[in-house]
């Protein structure tokens, strides 16, 4: 029920080599929500290389002002070097786009209160008396 979490997956999903299941929108939404980097996971979930992974985040982050400053900060971090960077942005054309857009409405579903005591565990819950 995350509509950042629903874009980027649409938008990347032509990287996959299978089909994403509802596992995946769950737990990006559950990084997300924890502040963990749940967009690198969910490429390493999809087994993408970790340049083409750098690639996707890169060109994904709008807070870089220019194409430059996102080459810079892909040699920064080590994942190669600047022809590299454009290769891999290369064969990224065509597969990364808004063609898949989900509008998501409505409200996340209620979920249980998990349990926190083994004493909660084990105690029945209490019957309802048909009075």
């Amino acid at each position: 029920w995350d509509q950042e979490v629903h874009d980027f997956i649409g938008e990347s999903i032509a990287l996959l080599s299978g089909t994403p299941s509802f596992r995946t929108y769950t737990t990006a939404a559950q990084f997300k929500a924890a502040g963990l980097d749940w967009k690198a996971m969910i490429l390493s979930r999809w087994k993408l290389p970790a340049s083409t992974a750098a690639v996707v985040l890169l060109k994904a982050d709008s807070s870089f002002e220019s194409e430059e400053a996102r080459v810079n900060a892909f040699v920064a971090d080590k994942h190669g070097c600047r022809a590299t960077y454009f290769n891999i942005a290369k064969t990224l054309k065509g597969k990364v786009s808004t063609a898949t857009h989900l509008i998501v409405t409505g409200s996340a579903p209620t979920l249980p209160i998990p349990v926190t005591t083994v004493a909660e565990a084990i105690t029945p819950a209490p019957i309802a008396s048909a009075a």
